[in-house]
């Protein structure tokens, strides 16, 4: 499955995230200015997974 996402940290940070039965990929292009905040965004999107995927 393939989902795309949008969260608002240092900008808007858009990308998407590959699931398959093994695991998750996700490739979130960033910005030169957004790559200072990427441990915090990356954080956010797993912490978003785990409170919503079983």
């Amino acid at each position: 499955m393939r989902f795309s996402f949008e969260i608002k940290l240092a900008g808007q940070i858009r990308g998407t995230l590959r699931v398959d039965d093994t695991g998750y990929n996700m490739d979130v292009p960033l910005g030169f200015r957004q790559r200072l905040f990427e441990g915090r965004a990356l954080a956010a999107i797993e912490r978003c997974l785990d409170e919503n995927l079983p």
